[in-house]
């Protein structure tokens, strides 16, 4: 029996340890990770041949732009970035990501550098979220 167990608990440390080091998700964790996209229409971005960014009132539209997710309190809870970004017909696709949102609030808000807090449902943030600034 005790042999099961030191199995057990180290069994539990290396997939404790995979999941720190960001090999795997964190199946300890009671978080989630929210994605979304930004849109920006035509006139607001530029198209540097595929990737776009911001333009004008929208220059801070861009990769590596913070991302940030308040709880219900409006409480700081996780932050990201956007990602990546690539010019469609006539709009600007950027795309971002928050890891490790606790689980546990009704509304959530969600802020793309300092456009204003849009709030969101917990089943929302389940979903990847469309953004248009524009």
């Amino acid at each position: 029996m005790a042999a099961l167990a030191a199995a057990a608990a180290g069994i539990a440390g290396v997939v404790f340890a995979l999941a720190q080091s960001g090999k795997i998700s964190n199946p300890f964790s009671d978080a989630y990770t929210v994605t979304g996209t930004v849109i920006l229409s035509n006139g607001e971005f530029i198209n540097t041949g595929g990737a776009c960014y911001g333009m004008g009132d929208f220059q801070d539209i861009r990769p590596g732009a913070k991302v940030v997710v308040t709880d219900a309190a409006q409480r700081t809870v996780a932050t990201g970035a956007i990602e990546t970004a690539q010019e469609t017909v006539a709009e600007c696709h950027l795309t971002f990501r928050v890891e490790d949102v606790p689980r546990g609030d009704a509304f959530y808000g969600v802020e793309v550098t300092h456009r204003g807090r849009l709030q969101y449902t917990a089943a929302d943030l389940e979903q990847h979220l469309m953004l248009s600034l524009g």
